[in-house]
């Protein structure tokens, strides 16, 4: 069986209209970030191929935190000021102002603290599989719905 399927151009254009929408490009955003957050406060690194971070010192100190899981997070401000932004179709997920100093330290390492990379921040690297396929499965369900299929 075969059958015979016309595409206008003004449809793809709505399409990719659509799934640029400030509407879509906020609920990637905060999907992302909320991943972000989820895997953090678990103790797992969100960027591929980390795992888990470098335990703290033991005690840390003024004995604020427990050794596991080290979720980077002692008073809740830095990953408060988690952020993302679109510049074109891309999406940026990261921390300025004064928080941003703690967060480039904790990512990159520095002085006494070791590297706890928890955003992407280098060439080449990227989210964990599991957040992109929640935003591959985000992009996908928006798309069924604009194309529902007919039941055979």
């Amino acid at each position: 069986m075969s059958g015979k399927v016309t595409v206008k151009a003004d449809s793809l254009r709505s399409v990719l209209n659509e799934l640029n929408s400030p509407a879509m490009t906020r609920r990637v955003g905060e999907l992302v970030v909320e991943e972000v957050k989820d895997s953090l406060e678990v103790g797992l690194s969100p960027v591929r191929g980390v795992r888990r971070f470098q335990q703290y010192t033991d005690p840390y100190p003024g004995n604020k935190k427990a050794s596991r899981p080290v979720n980077l997070k002692l008073t809740g401000a830095m990953l408060d000021a988690l952020k993302y932004f679109f510049r074109g179709s891309r999406l940026f997920v990261g921390i300025t102002g004064s928080e941003g100093v703690k967060a480039q330290a904790h990512n990159d390492g520095q002085g006494n603290m070791p590297e706890r990379h928890f955003l992407p921040t280098r060439a080449g690297e990227e989210f964990t599989v599991s957040i992109m396929q929640k935003v591959k499965n985000l992009y996908e369900r928006m798309l069924s719905g604009m194309f529902p299929w007919p039941s055979l």
